[in-house]
């Protein structure tokens, strides 16, 4: 009897320990900072960033890589003196089971004028570390290829909806679709689902003509990426 209760319970934790591993807890402190009152614009002189509070045992390592400061280059002391960009930063949880953690970090600013950036981050919640292109796909150049086809097709249909609205009729795209390139470096912006893997890439259109960029975005089923998915990576459960 003594023998069933000790293996009931080992089994228990053997379940109970898998079950941890496939999430972790985000949830978020808002913190407000201080700026001079002889900042000459009032509402610049505050900002707020939302951080991501992680548990489990790679809680902290995960905050650190969902750090502000390391994924935009932010100068927290310098954004509290009276010459500051930052307005707000804030984060969204994309996805959070099968040991993989994929957190969208985003942050507002304005200078000459408002922008917003953001930056998808894909975590390995059980080694605390950051899921690389590297490290999950295989034979990357026709992964790119692939993307680049969309991409080309993307841009086929922008420069067709330019010319049937009558507002943007007279745009010319040419200068921003003639260096547009998708290479692995654009690998590293990525989320993930269960449907599948979005890339991303920017365009980089200038402020004025923001509203005419391209969506950037190519989704791609698990099914889709199988031949591309690296085996015994943390992605290998999706391409069976």
């Amino acid at each position: 009897m003594k023998t069933k209760i000790t293996l009931f319970f080992a089994i228990l934790f053997a379940f109970s320990t898998f079950g941890f591993s496939q999430t972790v807890k985000v949830t978020s402190k808002k913190v407000t900072y201080n700026r001079p009152e002889t900042t000459e614009n009032e509402y610049k002189r505050k900002f707020t960033l939302e951080r991501p509070i992680v548990s489990g045992t790679t809680g902290k390592k995960i905050e650190t890589i969902l750090s502000y400061e390391k994924n935009f280059e932010i100068n927290i002391k310098e954004e509290q003196t009276e010459i500051s960009w930052l307005d707000a930063a804030s984060f969204e949880t994309i996805y959070n089971k099968n040991g993989i953690l994929n957190v969208r970090l985003s942050v507002e600013g304005s200078g000459a004028y408002p922008s917003t950036y953001s930056k998808s981050v894909v975590i390995d919640t059980k080694l605390g570390t950051k899921i690389t292109p590297q490290a999950v796909f295989t034979n990357i150049p026709g992964l790119v290829a692939k993307v680049s086809k969309m991409q080309k097709t993307e841009m086929k249909k922008a420069n067709e909806d330019y010319k049937k609205d009558p507002d943007s009729a007279d745009f010319d795209a040419s200068t921003y679709f003639t260096s547009a390139k998708y290479t692995s470096k654009d690998l590293d912006d990525f989320s993930i689902s269960d449907e599948g893997i979005t890339l991303r890439y920017n365009y980089d259109f200038p402020h004025v003509a923001l509203a005419l960029q391209p969506l950037g975005e190519y989704l791609f089923t698990w099914k889709e990426l199988k031949p591309f998915i690296k085996k015994g990576s943390v992605f290998g459960q999706f391409a069976k």
